[in-house]
């Protein structure tokens, strides 16, 4: 029996197996010690990820950018993480560190040094968020010293924010309320209603060495646009889409006094003069579908007007009260003659019109709410006491297939805030680099540029523009020109 029993083979498997089961528990125990750290690792960097994306979504260039940053890293998100030590850990400011950056190296393999760091939120380009590590045991013992500790856990992330606008017109303004006396700032304008109907008067900044101001206005070379010189600028005022973008870093001025801008601009008022004579059946050069101007016929059609005199006739929306001259442009009281100009138009005759939503000279509305009232009203027909209607009667297709998308009464431009630019030596002379944008605005045109030099009392000359701020691009805005503006925040490391 003890003989057949030592010749039996029968279970030695199970021998081998209590051998190996060691070597097989630690193989089981390894592989979820490294699926633990991976999740924890996952969620780690995950959350610094989501955080770095939050506080880049803010770096505008603006000088609020970091204050921003900062909250939306702090309070904009919820992250967390698993199986550190420390159980279910929430992963936020109090437990990462971050720098803002003004570049990066362009390879991965190259430390990002003290020598990029920035506090400055004008010059913020990318956020960088390290989280503190999380202690993790492993099941299986690992041996690190004379002891066994936990690994240290953490994750990092780089994040970037890149902006811009694209069909916009090539035109930059210098910051009306830059230093403005009593404290207001243009982001202020945005959402009081006093202060947006405030009329801005924009002069044409002359280039060279001349100064520009406060109100002065340029043109910008879009880097996306293969016509640089006078024509090119001249279609990308008067076409319904420019084919140009520029970004919200920085924007290059291009220096030099413009005389064709004027034609251009016009033609957003049924006016085809000059070179634009040839463009009044292309729909890429249609006008508003608003045009009520202040003009009389002086040949016989519409293509043949001029400014009138009589304005118990023919009256434009009319301009402020009273200007105040800030180093080279003007901003208006906001006193304006509504009811002069609803009675000329609009509240007279057999069928007068009264004023709507209770505006009068006591209670003013912004010229570009009377302009939309008008638009949206399908008021355009009615006829001034002279005979002026707001129809397009130059364009030569139908003014009923008409686009508002985009109201063509809007111009757009980069403002600046030329003054401090100026200081710095950077926006005068030769001086050329991309110049900060303190953001991307809208202007509503309130009249048409002048055809002639001082053809009216206080004309400065025929490249004035005169306008009222509908919105800015960026949190103090309306909303209005998310469409133009390209977003994006993106990972980088």
């Amino acid at each position: 029996m003890f003989r057949r029993f030592c010749n039996d083979e029968r279970g030695f498997a199970f021998i081998f197996f209590l051998l190996t089961l060691p070597a097989f528990v630690g193989i089981a125990l390894i592989v979820i010690d490294i699926g633990r750290a991976n999740n924890l690792h996952y969620d780690i960097q995950k959350s610094v990820d989501s955080l770095a994306l939050a506080g880049a979504a803010e770096l505008d260039g603006s000088p609020t950018a970091i204050i921003r940053a900062d909250a939306a890293i702090t309070g904009l998100l919820v992250n967390r993480s698993r199986f550190s030590d420390g159980g279910d850990v929430t992963i936020n400011m109090a437990n990462v560190s971050r720098r803002y950056l003004t570049d990066i190296p362009a390879s991965d393999n190259t430390p990002i040094d003290a020598s990029y760091t920035t506090t400055n939120p004008l010059l913020a380009v990318f956020v960088e968020v390290t989280a503190n590590p999380q202690p993790y045991s492993t099941i299986f013992p690992i041996q690190i010293g004379a002891t066994s500790q936990p690994l240290d856990i953490g994750g990092q992330a780089v994040a970037g924010f890149t902006s811009g606008v694209c069909d916009y017109t090539p035109m930059f303004i210098c910051n009306p309320y830059e230093n403005e006396p009593g404290g207001i700032s243009i982001e202020d304008v945005i959402h009081d209603t006093a202060l947006q109907r405030k009329q801005i008067e924009l002069r044409q900044q002359g280039g060279g060495s001349s100064q520009a101001f406060a109100g002065n206005f340029g043109f910008l070379e879009s880097p996306t646009s293969t016509n640089q010189g006078a024509n090119g600028l001249r279609e990308m005022f008067a076409g319904v889409n420019p084919p140009a973008c520029f970004s919200g870093r920085g924007v290059l001025i291009k220096p030099g006094f413009k005389a064709t801008v004027t034609d251009a601009v016009n033609v957003r008022f049924d006016i085809y003069d000059g070179p634009m004579n040839s463009n009044k059946n292309d729909s890429n050069y249609r006008p508003a579908r608003n045009v009520r101007k202040g003009y009389d016929y002086t040949g016989g059609n519409e293509c043949n007007s001029n400014p009138s005199t009589v304005a118990t006739d023919f009256m434009s929306l009319p301009r402020d009260a009273n200007f105040v001259d800030i180093q080279g442009g003007a901003i208006g009281d906001g006193i304006w003659d509504f009811d002069g100009y609803w009675g000329v138009n609009f509240n007279h005759g057999a069928t007068p019109i009264a004023a709507p939503n209770g505006w009068s000279n006591a209670n003013l509305p912004t010229r570009y709410e009377v302009y939309r009232y008008e638009v949206d009203n399908n008021l355009m027909a009615s006829l001034s006491v002279g005979g002026e209607d707001g129809a397009p009667g130059c364009y030569s297709q139908s003014p009923t297939t008409l686009s508002d998308d985009p109201d063509r009464r809007l111009v757009y431009g980069a403002i600046l805030d030329c003054e401090a630019l100026e200081a710095e030596g950077k926006i005068s002379g030769s001086h050329q680099e991309p110049l900060p944008v303190r953001a991307f605005g809208s202007f509503f045109l309130t009249e048409a540029l002048e055809k002639g030099l001082g053809s009216l009392p206080g004309e400065h000359d025929n490249q004035t523009f005169r306008v009222e701020l509908t919105d800015l691009t960026g949190p103090d805005g309306d909303g209005s020109l998310d469409d133009f503006q390209r977003n994006e925040a993106v990972i980088y490391r």
